[in-house]
């Protein structure tokens, strides 16, 4: 009986402590859908944008414009998952707004989105996972200029 008794605290202390490891999902119906709403919104607020990448001007940094304006978006590898985008493709980025210091203090006006999904709409040609690899939009761009 005592054994059983373990068996039950041991279980119901996995199930408490598996429930207490779970984390906020941010409502998938954002209301902000635009750039220019992102660029007024406050520090992490959650966005979900539609538009192109169209420039990278960093390691993890890159440029992402709508038909409201543009912003600079912070994507990390494990966010692209091998997917390549040129800067004709139209993505949905999910993300929150990151105002770090310098919009704080009132040097710099536009924040950036700290990128936590990337989403290529149905219909759109583009390539898939390949395993350990990543090229995202600079072989594009890179194609681009030596065609130039």
């Amino acid at each position: 009986m005592k054994k059983m008794l373990k068996v039950v605290i041991v279980m119901c202390s996995f199930a408490v402590s598996t429930c207490l490891m779970a984390d906020f999902l941010p409502n998938a119906a954002s209301n902000i859908s635009t750039v220019a709403q992102a660029n007024n919104a406050n520090d992490g607020t959650f966005v979900t944008l539609t538009g192109k990448i169209t420039e990278q001007i960093g390691r993890e940094s890159y440029l992402f414009t709508d038909s409201t304006g543009q912003t600079s978006v912070v994507i990390s590898r494990k966010v692209w998952r091998g997917v390549d985008v040129t800067p004709q493709t139209t993505v949905t980025i999910r993300g929150k707004v990151n105002k770090n210091f310098w919009n704080f203090i009132g040097i710099s006006s536009n924040p950036e989105i700290e990128v936590s999904r990337i989403t290529i709409p149905d219909g759109q040609n583009v390539t898939g996972y390949e395993e350990n690899t990543h090229r995202p939009l600079r072989n594009a761009i890179e194609s681009m200029e030596s065609n130039n």
